[in-house]
């Protein structure tokens, strides 16, 4: 990995595996014993029963690790989406389905999706205007929902 500057450029000399995490070193043990172990001649299976890894795990931990050494393929990585959906509305939409709803809070979207249209000459969607603070946020739940009651025949 380069750090570039305004005119010298530096090279870390360092080492991947030198700022590992915990984990990440005892994953690479885990690796290096199975890999000592496969080429002793042992099944693979009993490799893997003798490390503690599964075999769907083992694929994508080598991997990363053929071309650099230890890479960051053995750190635990962020199961959130990298690309997530932004809000289609503007703010100014926002705030008129907001004061209709608090003006109105038990009319349905289609309903404010018609005012909105007919007097604020707004193009969103009736889908929209249900997506921005639906109105159970406002007056909850209006009854409890009911527990489905199973007939004798369906019992077991």
């Amino acid at each position: 990995m380069q750090i570039k500057s305004l005119r010298i450029k530096s090279y870390r000399s360092w080492r991947i595996a030198d700022t590992a995490s915990e984990q990440a070193i005892a994953r690479m043990k885990q690796l290096e014993l199975y890999a000592t172990l496969k080429s002793e001649g042992l099944r693979a299976g009993l490799c893997l029963q003798a490390t503690g890894l599964v075999k769907s795990n083992v694929l994508p931990l080598v991997k990363p690790l053929s071309p650099t050494g230890v890479g960051w393929g053995l750190e635990s990585q962020s199961r959130r989406p990298k690309h997530t959906r932004k809000p289609q509305w503007t703010k100014q939409q926002e705030q008129a389905v907001l004061h209709l709803r608090r003006r109105y809070p038990l009319w349905g979207k289609r309903k404010l999706w018609k005012i909105l249209v007919r007097d604020q000459q707004m193009m969103l969607s009736e889908s929209t205007v249900g997506r921005i603070k639906p109105a159970s946020f406002y007056h909850g739940q209006l009854k409890p929902r009911r527990r489905r009651q199973f007939k004798h025949h369906a019992k077991r």
